[in-house]
């Protein structure tokens, strides 16, 4: 077992951490449900593939809201790194579905590919951190 004394965080990080990943979750909803036109204008991402700029950005914002998740409700212990970035990916299935119903965006299975790369590549970098330098 992971000792918690040894992965405390103070308030003022742990705060910091409740602000960020509500941040997270509130622009992520938001960006999921605005009209892609919108956010494709703003930020230029128009690709429709793996291949394409939207594999990075889906990848990197799941991969942070993999981070944040894990680190702000900080359990600290493998089996809450299973839990906390399946939640993460079913948030991400859970908005990718809604959007069937919204006129102005498309459900795709690309995007859903791109979400679950970003938090397993989080769940494999977190794994080998905590076997290497706190589960000694």
């Amino acid at each position: 077992m992971l000792s918690l004394s040894n992965y405390s965080l103070n308030k003022k990080i742990r705060y910091l951490l409740m602000t960020a990943f509500g941040i997270w979750f509130l622009g992520i909803t938001f960006v999921s449900m605005a009209p892609g036109s919108m956010i494709l204008d703003k930020f230029g991402a128009t690709g429709k593939h793996l291949g394409s700029p939207r594999l990075v950005e889906h990848t990197t914002a799941y991969f942070v809201g993999s981070v944040l998740c894990f680190y702000t409700f900080s359990i600290r212990k493998y089996r809450f790194l299973f839990f906390s970035s399946v939640m993460v990916f079913f948030y991400g299935l859970f908005l990718e579905i809604i959007q069937i119903g919204i006129p102005y965006r498309a459900f795709n299975l690309h995007d859903i590919a791109a979400n679950g790369i970003g938090v397993v590549l989080f769940m494999i970098g977190e794994f080998i951190y905590l076997s290497i330098f706190i589960h000694k």
